[in-house]
């Protein structure tokens, strides 16, 4: 009796899963895991890749981990391939989300005189993803004022230390504050103005009616 070998090659691609999309917080290690994927005859290769800080990252293996300090949406490609050489690949959306609260610096007097109207401002502060709030929170004992933006202006009505502190938050909620003093020196009362003012005029006065009887 004859005997018939018949070969038939394996076609039947494998199917490549990385674990489904997921989210991770900046600065933490995330795993991407792609034991999930599956194939008739069984996975035997697993390649990663995907764009961070501007280079191409690549990895080998069922699964890898990766510390993400920079915050986004990735997009990571997993191909699969079986002992045939059969290839599956997928896609898998990892979102790091920002936790980088915002660098305060702001510029402005810090000794004034009263009845100043002094400007602050914190437009040079930075951040990785924008500053969209700026509060600013001013204490001069138990009055408390606040005032919005990034640059302020503000009139020191009263001698004494004043407290200035800036909230400065981001478009993910991160926020960052920063307190300094400024202290009001009195100015020239209103009252010594009005008698100087006033023995001034009496000065000249007397000096117009000597004159006049000295004709």
């Amino acid at each position: 009796m004859d005997t018939l070998n018949v070969s038939v090659s394996d076609i039947t691609e494998p199917v490549a899963d990385g674990g489904g999309d997921s989210e991770v917080e900046q600065y933490q290690i995330f795993k991407f895991d792609g034991s999930g994927s599956t194939d008739n005859v069984g996975v035997v290769n697993w390649s990663w890749s995907f764009t961070y800080g501007g280079s191409e990252v690549i990895r080998d293996g069922i699964s890898f981990t990766f510390l993400f300090e920079e915050a986004g949406v990735f997009t990571v490609s997993i191909d699969v391939m079986d002992a045939a050489g059969n290839f599956g690949s997928s896609i898998v959306i990892l979102t790091v989300v920002d936790k980088e609260v915002p660098t305060i610096i702001w510029k402005g007097p810090v000794s004034v005189t009263v009845e100043d109207r002094v400007r602050y401002d914190a437009s040079n502060s930075i951040d990785n993803v924008g500053i969209t709030e700026w509060i600013w929170t001013i204490t001069h004992g138990t009055t408390i004022e606040e005032l919005s933006g990034e640059i302020i202006e503000f009139e020191f009505q009263e001698k004494g230390e004043y407290e200035i502190v800036i909230m400065a938050a981001d478009s993910e909620g991160n926020s960052a504050s920063k307190t300094f003093t400024v202290t009001a020196e009195g100015g020239t009362p209103w009252t010594f103005i009005i008698v100087a003012l006033v023995a001034v005029v009496l000065v000249m006065t007397l000096v117009v009616i000597k004159r006049s009887k000295g004709r």
